[in-house]
This record gives structure tokens, C-alpha cells and sequence, in this order.
């Protein structure tokens, strides 16, 4: 309850934010995003803060819908034996540059990456957390109150291979990821 209560209140403060200033920008979006070292993309939503002038600072959320069947060999586990998740929390910053309608932008920040995953016997249950280092670039549409967009990020997790952790193995480690993120922001 408490942090359903807490979500509730960051989306209201987000809004205000967003309404009290016209620097601050919110959206929703749309990702698609592929890992390193396995076979197929997923599919995720996100929300996101931007404030600032030509240089930029950007806070954002992303869910990922992610198949657990893809972290293993072919035939060893299906999507149902695993309950996976996998969000991000992002800091961006970004320099949009000066033009009329359609406005470029690159940046550099730090991700930090959540991932749990829990199979149906309890046996191999796995919680990780990292902190990644994003470059990103992208296009915003001018327009009149929403402004689409679409961005291209690359989150570059470290390599942990020797840690002492015995299920760390290519299959289930982080991998760096490619997302591309298609909204709009208000």
C-alpha cells in the first residue's frame, strides 16, 4: 500500500512540475529493446522528466517486458516456468540543439537497472542490480501542446566475469542493451 501511495504521489508531482514550469517536459513512451548476447528484442513503456534549456537534465522509468526463455538455450526453460522482471531508472544529461521544428539531441548518463526472476520450484530465484553508463541521441517534433519524439540509447552495463556469484554465466548476467524509445512529451 505504502508504495502504491508513494508511486501515486511522484505521478501528481510530475504533473504539477511539468504544469508550473514550461522548461519541464513529461512523457510516455514506448521502447524496444535488445540485449547483447540474446537472440530476440523486448517490448517496454516508460515515463519521463525533462527540464532545463538547451542543455538538459532527463529522469526516466522504463518497464521491460521480458521473456525468460530468452536468457537460456533453446529448449531448457519456457517463459512460464520464470517470473522475470526488468525496469531501469535513468539520468540523462542532454544538449538539444537550436533549430526550428525538429530538434536533434545527444547525452550521456547512468542507468540503474533492476532485474529479479523466480522459477515455479524456488531453486534458481536471482535478483540483480546494476549501474550502467548510457549514450543516447534523439529527435523531438515541435509541435503545438505534445511533442513526439524518438531515441536511440545504448546502456553499456560492466563486466562482471570471475565474480563469486556461481549462477553468473553469460546466460543470466546483464548485458549491455540497444533501446529505441518511440512518445511523446508534453
Amino acid at each position: 500500500m505504502l508504495k502504491k501511495l508513494m508511486l501515486i504521489t511522484a505521478i501528481l508531482a510530475l504533473f504539477s512540475v511539468a504544469d508550473a514550469n514550461a522548461d519541464v517536459d513529461w512523457g510516455l513512451n514506448i521502447d524496444w529493446s535488445k540485449t547483447e548476447g540474446v537472440a530476440n528484442g523486448d517490448w517496454g513503456v516508460g515515463t519521463r522528466l525533462d527540464f532545463g534549456g538547451q542543455f538538459r537534465g532527463m529522469f526516466a522509468f522504463d518497464y521491460f517486458f521480458t521473456n525468460a526463455g530468452d536468457l537460456f538455450d533453446e529448449g531448457d526453460v519456457d517463459d512460464s516456468d520464470f517470473d522475470l522482471k526488468f525496469f531501469e531508472f535513468n539520468f540523462n544529461v542532454l544538449y538539444e540543439f537550436p533549430t526550428e521544428a525538429v530538434h536533434p539531441y545527444l547525452g550521456a548518463g547512468v542507468g540503474f537497472a533492476r532485474r529479479t526472476f523466480d522459477d515455479f520450484n524456488d531453486v534458481f530465484d536471482d535478483e540483480r542490480t546494476e549501474l550502467g553508463v548510457n549514450a543516447l541521441g534523439g529527435l523531438k517534433f515541435r509541435h503545438a501542446a505534445a511533442e513526439p519524439f524518438v531515441e536511440a540509447r545504448y546502456t553499456f552495463y560492466p563486466d562482471d566475469e570471475g565474480g563469486d556469484d556461481p549462477f553468473d554465466s553469460d546466460g543470466v548476467q546483464f548485458g549491455d542493451r540497444f533501446i529505441v524509445s518511440v512518445g511523446v512529451v508534453f
